[in-house]
């Protein structure tokens, strides 16, 4: 990622692209780090070399076959962070525009902690509200002019911007506290609660944890465990982060 974002500068349609090697999607401690691995390569216009093998790929398969994330590959997009410096935070957050017009909109945590990503789309060119579409939730997120998002570490967010119209209606979703707990008691259980009254779904972000049943199950490692509640919506219903 270091060399994605410095190298930017020289890198475009009909110009170099960026070549990020070979990937493992099975070296990667969770779901969020395949996706945001993925991501990655595709935003900065370079290749997904695929390097699993058929008895190591196990469940990370799913990471390589976003169709709304390789449909960005297909119409030769390469995007661009907001700085080149990877020291700089605002590097972590990349934008472009497909063939026709949409714009894209990548951000990325490469930090232990949650870190806060924001961006007003007048700054890319887009006027006004436009429909954003969550590309790893296969979901529509409804009409908005800019987008402010807590990133859960090594996570990321990929929308699509486009100026169709909504059919969705906005829901939001609260997560509730979680209350003290000791390693040795059953495992902690995490509730959310969506303004639709639909369910939501819980995932661990990061951390030494799995989620299962809507239990946070420590590994037995210390640390920090970072989880993220969504809700994918509906026909009617927007989705929700």
């Amino acid at each position: 990622i270091d060399g994605f974002t410095y190298w930017s500068y020289i890198s475009g349609q009909n110009k170099i692209r960026l070549d990020g090697d070979f990937i493992r999607m099975n070296t990667y401690a969770t779901d969020s780090e395949k996706r945001t691995v993925a991501s990655g390569h595709v935003i900065a216009g370079g290749p997904v070399g695929v390097t699993d093998q058929y008895n190591t790929i196990g469940n990370s398969i799913f990471a390589y076959q976003n169709p709304e994330l390789l449909a960005l590959h297909n119409d030769d997009f390469v995007g661009q962070p907001l700085t080149n410096d990877p020291t700089n935070q605002s590097s972590q957050i990349w934008t472009g525009h497909t063939s026709n017009g949409d714009g894209v909109v990548a951000l990325f945590n490469r930090e232990t902690t949650t870190r806060n990503r924001s961006l007003s789309f007048a700054g890319i060119g887009l006027m006004g509200n436009v429909n954003a579409r969550d590309l790893w939730q296969h979901a529509d997120l409804g009409q908005m002019s800019s987008i402010s998002v807590d990133v859960p570490p090594h996570g990321a967010m990929v929308l699509r911007l486009s100026k169709a119209a909504s059919t969705c209606h906005p829901q939001s979703l609260t997560f509730n506290p979680i209350a003290d707990w000791s390693y040795n008691n059953p495992p902690p259980k995490v509730s959310a609660v969506a303004s639709s009254g639909l369910p939501a779904q819980f995932e661990v972000a990061y951390g030494p944890a799995t989620v299962a049943n809507n239990e946070v199950q420590p590994t037995g490692q210390p640390g920090t465990v970072y989880v993220v509640a969504t809700q994918p919506g509906n026909a009617a219903l927007c989705a929700a982060i």
